[in-house]
């Protein structure tokens, strides 16, 4: 008998903000303290004021599903699409329909958070996607789907480079990875995933280079804007190598060339000879 559902599938991000600690040393006083807090908060608009790309997309239609909470702790910002009741229950096929456009959707809302991180503070991102349920109201965070993804991002139990990894429950979820790959291919008339395996421990992780690469291959983004992306990300990188550098000798060295050398060969991989990063690691 087919299962029927009163709600969609809950989505939440925990992300880390690589060399946070080296930034935020640097603050000395109330003012300097007042403007990174104004600009952490003014990524919290993204989540508001992002239309789908061209109103192509068919994201809308679940929009009104989900409703979008955000929070900042320190150097970690948690995202939450928490679903909210139907007005009609709805069948198996129409929940992972749905549930997936909703990860697309939320996906492609990352990208500006991404984008602007990279381009105001050179600071790159490692983190978890969890769909288990988590909650936030005012400062309070709770919820399994927060355990879930905080551990995901641990250095010792995850993510360990900058990349965004989903849960194995998700990945491991046939009909959710069956779905996201017939609709990336509908959407956007081409087979890169936009989620990809790491070889090196078989976690999916946001592959964002394919996605925009998709969208401007459907004119959904300009390549102009793409450029940016290419150079804002290539700057956090050289920057992380810059740090780097000044703790050869110290001992979490090797574990940053670890995250320095991974992310580095992600990128070369993924952009024009223009972008690429020449210095060796």
């Amino acid at each position: 008998m087919n299962k029927i559902y009163n709600k969609l599938m809950p989505f939440t991000i925990f992300l880390d903000m690589l060399g946070f600690g080296n930034k935020v040393g640097k603050i000395s006083d109330e003012k300097e303290a007042k403007e990174f807090i104004v600009f952490m908060q003014s990524n919290k608009g993204i989540f508001k004021i992002i239309k789908d790309l061209n109103n192509q997309c068919p994201f809308n239609i679940i929009n009104n599903n989900y409703e979008f909470k955000f929070s900042f702790i320190s150097d970690s910002i948690i995202i939450l699409a928490y679903p909210l009741e139907l007005d009609n229950s709805i069948t198996k096929d129409k929940y992972y329909q749905l549930s997936v456009h909703m990860f697309m959707s939320l996906y492609n809302k990352l990208l500006p958070l991404f984008f602007n991180l990279w381009e105001h503070k050179k600071i790159l991102l490692r983190g978890g996607i969890s769909n288990k349920f988590s909650y936030i109201e005012n400062e309070f965070v709770v919820g399994e789907g927060l355990i879930e993804a905080y551990k995901l991002e641990s250095k010792d139990n995850g993510a360990i480079y900058p990349r965004i990894i989903l849960s194995k429950d998700i990945t491991h979820d046939n009909k959710f990875m069956e779905t996201l790959k017939k609709n990336s291919k509908s959407l956007y008339k081409t087979d890169k995933n936009i989620i990809t395996k790491d070889k090196q421990d078989d976690y999916f992780f946001l592959h964002y280079f394919n996605l925009l690469q998709n969208q401007e291959q459907n004119h959904l983004q300009i390549k102009e804007s793409n450029k940016k992306f290419y150079s804002f990300h290539k700057e956090a990188i050289e920057e992380m190598k810059i740090f780097m550098d000044s703790q050869e000798g110290k001992k979490d060295f090797e574990k940053i060339k670890a995250k320095y050398n991974w992310i580095k060969s992600y990128h070369n991989e993924n952009v024009p000879n223009e972008y690429k990063i020449l210095s060796e690691g």
